[in-house]
């Protein structure tokens, strides 16, 4: 969950039944303020997946805002990436969504791409001792 919009509207993720849903709710009234809609990539499609994401409103293409999200693939979800949706704006994608290569940790060390001043994301790594 997030506040967006000057406290105005609530960002919230949900698993729904490994059917990740994102809902914009208005904060007095707790009714939806958009249709819901399904997104691959941004929550977690399990309560039990550690997954991290961040809402950056600012310092994106186009200065539109976006969420950036830790998330995992794979059968196991052994790959971990860093996942942007596309860009949008007022219907129309401005911009393709972005994804870090599972290979390629170069995003763990800097910000994506441009320069973007205020934001940085970094994953936890979770460590198993045997």
């Amino acid at each position: 969950m997030a506040l967006q919009d000057n406290r105005e509207r609530l960002f919230v993720c949900s698993s729904v039944a490994m059917r990740p849903e994102i809902r914009i709710l208005d904060t007095v009234t707790l009714r939806d303020r958009q249709e819901p809609r399904t997104e691959i990539g941004i929550c977690a499609p399990d309560a039990n997946v550690n997954a991290t994401a961040v809402i950056v409103e600012w310092g994106n293409p186009s200065e539109l805002p976006s969420i950036y999200s830790g998330i995992r693939t794979g059968m196991a979800g052994e790959n971990h990436l860093i996942y942007r949706p596309a860009l949008v704006d007022k219907g129309k994608e401005i911009h393709s969504s972005m994804r870090s290569v599972y290979t390629d940790n170069r995003w763990l060390y800097g910000a994506y791409g441009r320069r973007v001043k205020y934001f940085r994301l970094f994953f936890r790594q979770a460590i198993n001792n045997s």
